[in-house]
C-alpha cells in the first residue's frame, strides 16, 4: 500500500500534528544557527551545513521541501476539483509556480538573473544580492498577486484555508521581498546576520502555513467530492 501525505493530512486529521513538527523543525534550524554564530562559526563544515544564508545547506533544502510540498498539496487540489476547470488551471499553475520556488531555493537561479540583468541592461547601483528584488521583484509580485487575486473566490469558501493561506503569503513576501531587499545596506556584521535569519525564518514560516492552508482547501474537497 502506498504512502500518500495528502489523503494522511485531510482525512487522518493529522494537519495540526504536521505542521507543528515542521515549526519545531524550522526553530530547531534557526536556533542551531544562532548557537553557531554565538559560539563564533568554530566549525566552517559545520557552519556550510546549518548557515541560514548559504546554497546547498540544510536550511535551504528544508525550505526547498516545504515549497515541495506546498506544489504537491496544490496538484493534489487541481486533480480534486471535478467540474470547474478554469479552478483546476489554476490550482495547477499554483502549483507550477511552487514547483519553480522550490528548485529555485536551493539553485538561487533569481539571484543570478538579477545580477546578470542588472550588470548588463540595468546598471543600477544595488546591494549585492538585492538586484533580483527590485528588477525581478515586480514582475513575479504581479504573477503572486494575479493567482492569489484569481484564487481568493474559490479558498474563501474555506475560512480555515483563506487565513492560513492568507497569513502565509503575507508571511513569506514580507520575507522574501522586504527584508531581503534590505540586506547589506547596513555594513555592521550583527545587523546582517540578523536580517538574514529573520528573512529565511519568516519564508519557512510562511511556507508551512501556507501548508496547513492548502491542505484544509484540500480536506473540503475531498469531503464534497465523497459525498
Amino acid at each position: 500500500m502506498s504512502y500518500d501525505l495528502s489523503t494522511s493530512l485531510t482525512h487522518n486529521m493529522n494537519t495540526d500534528k504536521f505542521v507543528k513538527i515542521l515549526f519545531l523543525i524550522a526553530g530547531g534550524l534557526v536556533l542551531l544557527n544562532i548557537i553557531n554564530i554565538i559560539l563564533g562559526e568554530p566549525s566552517w563544515l559545520v557552519t556550510r551545513l546549518i548557515d541560514l544564508d548559504r546554497e546547498n545547506s540544510i536550511p535551504a533544502w528544508f525550505s526547498s521541501i516545504l515549497l515541495l510540498t506546498c506544489a504537491y498539496l496544490s496538484y493534489k487540489c487541481a486533480l480534486a476539483v471535478s467540474v470547474n476547470i478554469r479552478q483546476k488551471n489554476l490550482w495547477r499553475a499554483v502549483s507550477a509556480l511552487f514547483l519553480f520556488m522550490s528548485c529555485d531555493e536551493v539553485a538561487s537561479l533569481h539571484e543570478r538573473v538579477g545580477q546578470v540583468l542588472n550588470k548588463y541592461i540595468f546598471r543600477i547601483n544595488l546591494s549585492v544580492g538585492a538586484d533580483w528584488v527590485f528588477i525581478l521583484g515586480p514582475v513575479v509580485l504581479f504573477i503572486f498577486l494575479l493567482l492569489a487575486r484569481n484564487m481568493y473566490g474559490y479558498i474563501s469558501i474555506s475560512k480555515e484555508a483563506a487565513r492560513y493561506m492568507g497569513l502565509g503569503v503575507i508571511i513569506y513576501v514580507f520575507g522574501a521581498f522586504m527584508l531581503e531587499s534590505t540586506i547589506n545596506m547596513v555594513k555592521t556584521e550583527a545587523f546582517c546576520y540578523s536580517e538574514y535569519i529573520a528573512e529565511e525564518m519568516l519564508e519557512m514560516a510562511g511556507a508551512i502555513f501556507m501548508i496547513k492552508g492548502i491542505a484544509a482547501y484540500l480536506g473540503r474537497e475531498s469531503v464534497n467530492l465523497s459525498r
